[in-house]
């Protein structure tokens, strides 16, 4: 039973830190905050080598700029700073722009009269989701590996 226990908690962690490192830094949200009149800007997306920004909503009146230029940003030069999606589609009257391999800290920027309806997202490099899910499985089997030998040992244990 005892090692059972030892593979339950090995695999249980490795599983857990497996999961965190590829899915942690991901950000999912539709949260907008007031920067400035009728200025709305996302929470910062800090993203590293070979992650992606998906930004959906309704119009494709906002736009990904870098962090460190939101404050130099009014709606005149907006679309000029902004950084070009590598896809920009419209599919039944919402806007889905889609950024790659982008590296370091950004925000999204919409003006407007009301906070807008738009989700945002960062999504890990593909390298991490792969390399990490399959620490990730690994985890699991031998989490359930150890629960296994943990029901095996408590049922012969109780035959002794």
């Amino acid at each position: 039973m005892l090692a059972g226990l030892i593979v339950l908690v090995i695999g249980s962690g490795m599983a857990i830190i497996a999961y965190h490192e590829a899915y942690g830094g991901s950000v999912t949200s539709t949260s907008f905050t007031n920067y400035s009149g009728n200025q709305w800007v996302s929470k910062d997306l800090n993203v590293t080598n070979g992650s992606a920004i998906s930004a959906i909503g309704n119009g494709s009146g906002f736009y990904l700029v870098e962090t460190s230029e939101l404050s130099s940003i009014n709606e005149t030069n907006l679309a000029k700073q902004a950084i070009n999606p590598t896809a920009n589609l419209s599919i039944a009257g919402k806007t889905d722009k889609e950024y790659f391999n982008l590296s370091g800290s950004y925000t999204i920027v919409y003006f407007g009269p009301k906070d807008p309806a738009i989700l945002y997202q960062v999504i890990p490099s593909s390298g991490n989701v792969v390399g990490f899910g399959f620490l990730l499985i690994v985890g699991g089997v031998l989490a359930f590996a150890g629960i296994i030998v943990i029901i095996v040992g408590a049922v012969l244990r109780r035959k002794i």
